[in-house]
């Protein structure tokens, strides 16, 4: 999955963290037990807290790339 995204991205960041935010609502739909969803989506918050900084240059730089 990841370097199908990061192919359509072109961006292996953005492919990853593409991933990581899909695999909760993966889990949500698979999943029978909610606690397992639940410890997805909390994993899912703290990666994405800590690359908060990366989130910020990739969007910068993607709408840099797009309004030249």
């Amino acid at each position: 999955m990841v370097p199908i995204t990061s192919l359509i991205f072109r961006n292996s960041t953005l492919g990853v963290l593409l991933v990581v935010i899909l695999t909760p609502i993966g889990t949500f739909v698979v999943s029978e037990k909610p606690v397992e969803a639940i410890a997805i989506v909390i994993n899912t918050i703290l990666v994405l807290f800590a690359h908060r900084n990366n989130l910020k240059e990739i969007l910068k730089s993607e709408n840099s790339r797009y309004n030249t």
